[in-house]
């Protein structure tokens, strides 16, 4: 998008530049939804097998004549064990290397552990009877049932970590959208096992083929959860790990493709790294487990935050869902779990039951519609902060309500406004991918936020026995969730939303601010406003974390160009330094040079006082793994041995490469997924001045740079007649000095518009297929802009002190 901001009373203007994203021409990395939604059918399993247990277990419990007190220590064991035992499996996820992937195999060990705890839940009494011939208060049958409980609880936990990390593995730089889609899958499995729960079975054939309602319901259940794994792990497919550990364990590890050409190495230590970089990685428990202890040391604060906000929902939740089933048969339906089979008491509690599960169907409901609202509206809105802070409100006040209800309808409405809180727990926390702590693997960190659970089931078992006695009712657990909600909604004031959510517009905002502070100048507002795109990472093609080159690094190029002395600063091919811009202006104010490039760029940065830093992200490792497994498609070689288009080389000219069409062969596209830049011109009253700074494109030759440091290509500024900048393919552009001509034009009497579109044409005269864009303005304040390609159109902003807000603008593309 070009943006730009101009004074009608001082000639104020600030233009900069961006290209529009087309959903049309998705990066090739991307994983369609259908595919997401092929992945997520474990997690839509475990949710079928996870609401016939929220719905039976306390009933069976106390059928089996367990008094409810007694119930919360029931859950004690497994967090214990999860402790202990999650961390290694998920560590040992993060480096599977089996032919079929790193997830699914543990999605199918885990989904073993879940039917065998749906067989002992909803069997336990039939197989006590078997040995005792005594269903009613069997020590066998309660003992098995707990059994399966434990293997309920543990492994459908469980599961939610390959579950979620194989979405995660193949969702990089869209994570939310992926986590939400996962949540929407789950949901629809919450629908159809509380659907199984809410139909009564007896007059049916299934039915019939039972001893009672509750065999029926877990048979029907263990079948369709076994058709989703089925599918999870058929077609789900993964891609397989190579090379002798991931990327995502450390940025000091390295990670090669099958030809061992490529390789990407960070330089240095990241804070936040789940392994130690001192450390060789070996296969022993020992050194998983120190692994792990090592990445819970090394938590960021903002997961801190994420993680106790997770406890305390988790709290909430899991003691409402398997309380609620009781309470609607003892308290609305005033029915007994414990009278005779036949007497209206217990059919009274039954129906209660039976009700409940159609409570929870419209629960999944809101669930599907919140996740929509939240991935549509609400998070680009409000951002993360407080839509975690309204989620849990609402849920908090409707769990405390509920205690004090009376009627059916207002627990049912109580029931559905809890999910708001359980998708923002289940969803926001998981995709918060941040930059601040792209070095941690996936799996690891989701098995952090899901041992989150595990602390709050555990924090139930030894607190909430005594609540119940002590308030001889239900109604005293949902008081207590509700505050828990509650408290989670306070402590969420602390989150810290991602930093790459700010765009462009924001960026234009802002620079205005600086450009209408006293002191500054159009060169200090230039240098600030793109420093800020450099810092949010916009669209992800500007600043650290971004477009790869074909060795894995990224690097930036930068330039600043000062109107009245023509004075230029820039950098290209910049490595391990962040403020690219702000490097560029030192290259102007204190030597001689126009350009600096490389690791010699990075020595003057560092001599001039900026800090190195490892600039790889999640996002950018996730591109780079991506490329690899795709054969290195696209690049940019052309003419060479091996065939560019279907392997990673290494290359050598290629003597039967003489055509035209083989030289002029173009193996990449330059669209809005995969390159942009910030150009950004600010005009005032006596000055002008513009900037540049861009990651590249994506998969580029090492050490290559555009066109956006090279003055009068990416950029041109003179103060007698105005400035252009420029974006899109800045390898062709830079072939003819497009910003340099525009302003040229406009100094022979062309208006901006007339102009940019003139030097457009004269570089689709021979590049008809090149997707490029410039924006200008003049002395006058009158702003245009051209563009070619982009899907046919190109947005710009502007902002001038006439404006209470940045504009948008859109041009048609010639």
């Amino acid at each position: 998008m070009s943006e730009q901001i101009e004074d009608d009373d001082d000639h104020e203007n600030i233009m900069t530049n961006q290209q529009i994203e087309d959903e049309n021409n998705n990066n090739k990395s991307r994983v369609t939804i259908g595919r997401l939604i092929l992945m997520s059918c474990s997690l839509a399993a475990l949710e079928v097998c996870y609401a016939v247990q929220a719905v039976n277990e306390v009933p069976i419990l106390t059928a089996a004549g367990v008094q409810p007190h007694y119930i919360p220590y029931i859950w004690c064991l497994t967090p214990i064990l999860a402790v202990f035992i999650q961390p290694y499996l998920a560590i040992r996820s993060d480096r599977c290397q089996y032919d079929w992937g790193r997830r699914r195999p543990f999605i199918l060990a885990f989904a073993i552990g879940v039917f065998i705890g749906l067989f002992l839940l909803g069997y336990g009494r039939a197989i006590s009877y078997l040995i005792q011939h005594n269903p009613i208060n069997s020590t066998i049958s309660i003992i098995l049932i707990i059994v399966g409980i434990w293997f309920m609880d543990y492994f459908t936990d469980a599961l939610q970590v390959p579950g979620k990390a194989i979405l995660l593995d193949n969702s990089f730089g869209y994570a939310q959208t992926a986590s939400n889609v996962a949540t929407i899958v789950a949901s629809m499995g919450m629908i159809i096992g509380y659907g199984i729960c809410s139909i009564y079975w007896k007059d049916t054939f299934i039915g019939k083929l039972f001893k009672n309602e509750e065999q029926a319901v877990f048979a029907v259940a263990a079948v369709i959860a076994a058709f989703l794994f089925l599918i999870s792990l058929v077609f789900g497919k993964e891609r397989v790990l190579e090379g002798s550990t991931t990327l995502d364990q450390s940025p000091s590890h390295q990670i090669h493709s099958t030809s061992d050409t490529k390789q990407i190495l960070s330089t240095e230590s990241g804070n936040y790294g789940a392994i130690r970089h001192d450390d060789q990685p070996n296969n022993n428990l020992t050194s998983r487990f120190y692994s792990y202890a090592y990445s819970i040391i090394k938590i960021p604060k903002e997961l801190v935050i994420l993680c106790v906000i997770s406890v305390f929902g988790w709290i909430a939740h899991v003691s409402f869902l398997f309380f609620y089933s009781d309470f609607l048969g003892k308290v609305i339906f005033n029915g007994s779990s414990d009278a005779p089979i036949n007497s209206s008491s217990y059919i009274n509690y039954n129906d209660g039951v039976k009700t409940s599960s159609l409570a929870f169907i419209g629960a999944a409901l809101i669930d599907i519609l919140y996740t929509f609202f939240l991935e549509s509206w609400l998070l680009d809105r409000i951002g993360s902060k407080l839509a975690m802070l309204f989620g849990l409100c609402i849920a908090g006040v409707a769990m405390i309500l509920l205690a004090f209800a009376s009627h059916l309808a207002t627990a049912i409405a109580c029931c559905c406004l809890t999910e708001v809180a359980t998708v923002t727990i289940y969803s926001i926390p998981y995709g918060l991918e941040d930059p601040r702590w792209s070095s941690r693997g996936y799996a690891a960190d989701s098995a952090i936020l899901n041992n989150c659970l595990y602390v709050g089931t555990f924090v139930i078992s030894i607190t909430f026995g005594p609540i119940v006695q002590i308030g001889d009712s239900v109604s005293t657990v949902f008081i207590t969730a509700g505050i828990c909600n509650i408290i989670a909604a306070i402590i969420s004031i602390f989150v810290i939303d991602p930093v790459n959510r700010i765009s462009y517009v924001d960026v234009t905002y802002q620079t205005w601010k600086v450009i209408n502070s006293t002191g500054n100048t159009p060169l200090d507002a230039v240098e600030k406003g793109c420093t800020a795109c450099e810092v949010a990472r916009c669209d992800g093609t500007v600043g650290y974390g971004g477009s790869p080159d074909e060795n894995g690094e990224t690097t930036l190029d930068a330039m600043i160009m000062d109107g009245v002395t023509h004075d230029v600063g820039s950098v290209g091919c910049l490595k391990r330094i962040k403020s690219a811009i702000s490097v560029a202006r030192k290259v102007m104010e204190l030597t001689n040079h126009t350009l600096l490039v490389g690791d010699d760029a990075t020595r003057f940065a560092i001599e001039v006082g900026f800090k190195q830093e490892n600039l790889h992200t999640n996002k950018s490792v996730g591109i780079y793994k991506t490329w690899l497994e795709n054969n290195c498609q696209p690049n940019f070689w052309k003419g060479v041995s091996p065939n560019a288009r279907s392997s990673c080389g290494p290359y050598k000219p290629a003597d039967t490469c003489q055509s035209m069409a083989c030289k002029q062969d173009v193996n990449h596209d330059i669209n809005s997924n995969n390159h942009d830049t910030i150009g950004m011109i600010v005009l005032d009253k006596h000055t002008i001045a513009g900037g540049t700074s861009t990651n590249g494109a994506n998969h580029k030759i090492s050490g290559r740079v555009g066109d956006s440091p090279i003055s009068g290509a990416g950029l041109y500024v003179d103060n007698d007649v105005g400035g252009s900048a420029a974006t899109g393919d800045g390898d062709v552009m830079m072939r003819f000095l497009p910003s340099y001509q525009v302003v040229e034009s406009m100094r022979l009497g062309l208006s901006p518009t007339k102009a940019a579109t003139q030097a457009i044409k004269r570089i689709e005269k021979y590049y008809p297929h090149f997707n490029g864009a410039l924006i200008a303005v003049n002395k006058a304040g009158e702003v245009g802009a051209a563009c070619h390609g982009f899907s046919g159109k190109f947005p710009y902003s502007v902002m001038h002190a006439g404006m209470k807000d940045v504009k948008v603008y859109v041009t048609k593309c010639v």
